[in-house]
């Protein structure tokens, strides 16, 4: 494969597109500039501004942040990302904007991030570091409730509500507990996912496909044709 002449994931995919710098920044609201920066390596693309690439054109996040412009680049399955594709996936640019998909979005990642973070409690038990996981996760959520500025009120919204028939419930059936756990933050959800929707009108209701990404991510993809199978071969007939 022939060395790409590009500096940057970012100008492969514009340039695969076929559009210019000033419409990239158009499309991602963002100025001109910021685009030249990161193409030519000057600056560093950020994450908040890749997953705004990713969910404005399809593109898979893990390529675009990979950074090596020499593997083709891919959309959010996987599938050779072209043209016709970018063009699909701005046509469903109105639906991923639909606060039902944030609110999936959400709770998809909740749910992948919550099996990851027992993972690591459990290997951390089974080598005897219990103390020094809980430091590093509170540190980690430090950093994440300093960096979106989650507020008191935030963990008020998602608090698990104290109910002596919720605590007797649990203790009658223990599985249980992971509903609870999640009661606050659905509700939470629910009620701004109308707010949203009132303060937007979307002419239509979800509908179309939509694929989870291994970063937590969801979107909605492009219909595409069913794959043939292929013929299986004449079984031959032996001669007698």
């Amino acid at each position: 494969m022939r060395p790409s002449p590009q500096r940057h994931t970012l100008a492969v995919l514009r340039l695969t597109i076929g559009i210019t710098q000033k419409e990239m920044a158009a499309i991602l609201e963002c100025s001109t500039p910021t685009i030249q920066a990161v193409e030519l390596g000057r600056l560093n693309l950020s994450e908040k501004l890749a997953g705004l690439v990713s969910h404005k054109t399809g593109i898979n996040l893990a390529w675009l942040l990979t950074n090596d412009v020499n593997q083709p680049p891919v959309d959010v399955e996987g599938v050779p990302y072209t043209k016709a594709l970018f063009e699909d996936y701005q046509a469903l640019g109105l639906q991923q904007k639909h606060p039902d998909l944030g609110a999936l979005q959400a709770l998809h990642s909740l749910t992948m991030n919550v099996r990851r973070l027992c993972a690591i409690y459990y290997r951390a038990y089974k080598e005897d570091d219990s103390a020094l996981c809980a430091y590093k996760l509170a540190k980690a959520f430090d950093d994440l409730e300093k960096h979106f500025g989650v507020t008191e009120e935030d963990r008020v919204a998602v608090k698990i509500p104290e109910s002596d028939k919720i605590a007797a419930d649990i203790k009658k059936i223990p599985k249980l507990a992971s509903g609870y756990l999640l009661e606050g933050f659905l509700t939470s959800m629910r009620l701004e996912s109308e707010k949203k929707l009132k303060k937007n009108k979307f002419p239509f209701t979800m509908n179309s496909e939509y694929v989870g990404t291994k970063d937590g991510q969801l979107h909605y993809t492009p219909e595409r044709e069913p794959q043939k199978k292929p013929a299986a071969p004449a079984s031959k007939r032996k001669k007698k």
